[in-house]
């Protein structure tokens, strides 16, 4: 694949298809000339075709009024919740200090202080809006009758407040009992089940804390979510590369069988290999042509990375922040103290209150777009990354200056974004 840019024009080839150009501001996709390719390119000697160039001038110059985006304003939609802080695998990249634990040996969150909590953000919501919790551990499921109550408490107050309530629970799936699916039914839960893969590669690093492989265990668990999938949300699988495992081409052809609402694949956060980077990108690459192939659009579309470009394209809407840290969003651990992102808990300089306290100093300092704040405004995919993940370009604790900002990162969203473009492109035309 062949990448070529013209200011804030991108232009993607592959093999004898046509050039697909992107303009990242305007947020369009067209096809373009081969003379407008060629004068994309830095070392074409003698190039004298004036025209193509004007052409992709204006082009670059052009505004596109359809085109919106995201408000960015501050206003807590959405809390992620530690009901446990302790989990029963020890995953080798966990970034919770591999038991779930953040180091801190408080185990299970407070259902009682908690609600205070949720009343506090209700109440500052307008009716007919929605209001959503995600449940994270450790492992959640280690305490469903949390989830429950507070899930419960959640819909009384939205029942009685006119606002709609959804929630998501992120597991490792060997936790799916009768008891734990019963309750996720009730409250037609959105889950996720963590896997990385088939055994031969989920195992190598998602492990008990005996060294036991846990893909069995987690593989039924889904099943059973699966069987039950009517009463559900929707139903996904997440699943976490990095240079110990890069085969997501295997991962995919293991989930693509099943009727799953959507993947999700993500690499980790340690960075520095361009070798497993290129690798991760490769079996990438194969994995679209794959799903292009099996289901067009619709088989593309349940892998979220590629969902969440393609719905930005069609609504003509820029991405402002790569997640809602600390503006539409924050995460409350086992203790009821308040961070800015799932993966921040414990670490200073990310606390944003505690109890129903918000530090709005705290909350001031990421008001302002992680386009911003990570450095991206000459990257031409910012209004589709929204800036790139705050916590891996570790800016969370110091905003509005990246102290590292990881290219590899970069890397892997560009070249997924542009083979993304092109399919858009394939598809749209179609």
């Amino acid at each position: 694949m062949e990448w070529r840019q013209y200011k804030d024009i991108l232009a993607v080839k592959e093999g004898k298809n046509p050039p697909v150009a992107f303009h990242a501001f305007n947020l369009q996709v067209a096809e373009i000339s081969g003379d407008a390719w060629e004068a994309m390119s830095t070392d074409a000697v003698g190039f004298s075709d004036e025209e193509a160039l004007q052409e992709l001038k204006e082009w670059n110059e052009s505004s596109n009024d359809e085109a919106t985006a995201d408000v960015g304003a501050f206003g807590i939609r959405s809390l992620t919740l530690n009901v446990t802080q302790v989990c029963n695998l020890h995953c080798t990249y966990c970034a919770a200090g591999g038991d779930g634990s953040f180091g801190d040996p408080i185990k299970k969150i407070s259902v009682e202080s908690t609600l205070p909590q949720i009343r506090f953000f209700l109440d500052q919501i307008p009716a007919g809006e929605t209001f959503h919790i995600a449940f994270l551990g450790g492992e959640p499921l280690l305490y469903p009758e949390a989830i429950g109550a507070i899930a419960e408490y959640t819909l009384e107050e939205c029942a009685r407040r006119d606002l709609h309530a959804t929630f998501k629970v992120t597991t490792n799936g060997t936790r799916i009992t009768d008891k734990a699916l019963k309750m996720l039914s009730q409250i037609k839960a959105g889950v996720v089940v963590s896997l990385d893969g088939p055994a031969a590669q989920n195992d190598l690093q998602r492990v008990g804390k005996g060294g036991a492989g846990s893909f069995d265990a987690a593989f039924a668990g889904l099943q059973k979510l699966l069987a039950s999938k009517s009463s559900l949300g929707r139903i996904g699988v997440h699943s976490v590369f990095n240079e110990k495992n890069l085969e997501v081409e295997k991962a995919w052809d293991l989930f693509s069988s099943l009727p799953v609402d959507f993947m999700e694949f993500t690499y980790a956060v340690e960075g520095g290999n361009p070798a497993a980077v290129e690798a991760y990108n490769e079996s990438f690459q194969n994995v679209l042509k794959k799903a292009w192939d099996q289901g067009g659009e619709d088989e593309l579309l349940r892998i979220n990375n590629v969902r969440e470009i393609f719905v930005r394209l069609d609504e003509q809407r820029r991405r402002t922040n790569h997640c809602g840290m600390g503006k539409s969003f924050v995460m409350i651990d086992a203790r009821n103290q308040m961070w800015n992102c799932p993966w921040t808990v414990g670490k200073a300089g990310n606390k944003l209150g505690e109890g129903t306290t918000l530090d709005y100093e705290a909350l001031e300092a990421h008001q302002q777009s992680q386009i911003v704040t990570n450095d991206c405004g000459s990257c031409w995919a910012r209004h589709l990354c929204g800036g790139g993940c705050s916590f891996i370009h570790e800016s969370t604790s110091n905003p509005g200056h990246a102290l590292e900002k990881k290219k590899d990162f970069c890397v892997r969203t560009r070249f997924l974004t542009g083979l993304t473009l092109m399919y858009y492109h394939q598809s749209r035309s179609a």
